[in-house]
C-alpha cells in the first residue's frame, strides 16, 4: 500500500543504487567541508535547507541555505590562515547509515572515535537528479 503511494520513478529505481547515489551525495558534502570548499558545499544545500547546530551560540533554527552556508562561512573564516589545507577538517563519519524513503534518505553518523561521539542526521532530497541536504541536525550528547 505504502508503494502506491510514492512517485512511479520511486518505485522504478534499483534500492541499492538509490543508497549508492545517495551515499555519493554525502560525501561530496563531507568532501566538500573538509576541504571549505564553499562552492560544492553550497550547492550541497537544497535552497529552502534548514539546520540545528551544536554550538550554544546559534541555539535556534537556521533556514534558507544562503543563511547555512554564511553562517558555516563566518565559523571557519579563520581556518585557512590557521590550518595547512586543504583539507582543514578532519570530518570522518563513523557508523554511517543510509535509509532512502522514495525521493527523500536519511543518514546518520557519528564523529569521533572516543565516547560521548557528536551525531549528525543529514536529511537528503532528491530534486532532478541531484541529492541535495534538506536538514542537517548536528548534537553532542551530554558528557
Amino acid at each position: 500500500m505504502l508503494l502506491a503511494l510514492l512517485p512511479s520513478t520511486a518505485r522504478a529505481q534499483d534500492p541499492g543504487e538509490l543508497q549508492a547515489q545517495v551515499a555519493r551525495a554525502a560525501q561530496a558534502f563531507v568532501d566538500a567541508f573538509n576541504n571549505l570548499d564553499w562552492v560544492r558545499f553550497e550547492d550541497s544545500w537544497a535552497e529552502d535547507a534548514t539546520t540545528f547546530m551544536p554550538m550554544p551560540d546559534f541555539p535556534a533554527r537556521l533556514s534558507g541555505r544562503d543563511t547555512i552556508v554564511a553562517t558555516f562561512k563566518s565559523i571557519f573564516a579563520d581556518f585557512p590562515d590557521r590550518f595547512e589545507g586543504p583539507p582543514y577538517l578532519n570530518i570522518d563519519p563513523v557508523d554511517l547509515r543510509i535509509d532512502v524513503v522514495g525521493t527523500a534518505a536519511i543518514v546518520t553518523f557519528h564523529l569521533g572515535d572516543e565516547p560521548p561521539r557528536n551525531r549528525r542526521t543529514l536529511v537528503f532530497v532528491k530534486q532532478g537528479d541531484v541529492w541535495r541536504i534538506a536538514h542537517l541536525h548536528a548534537s553532542r550528547p551530554p558528557v
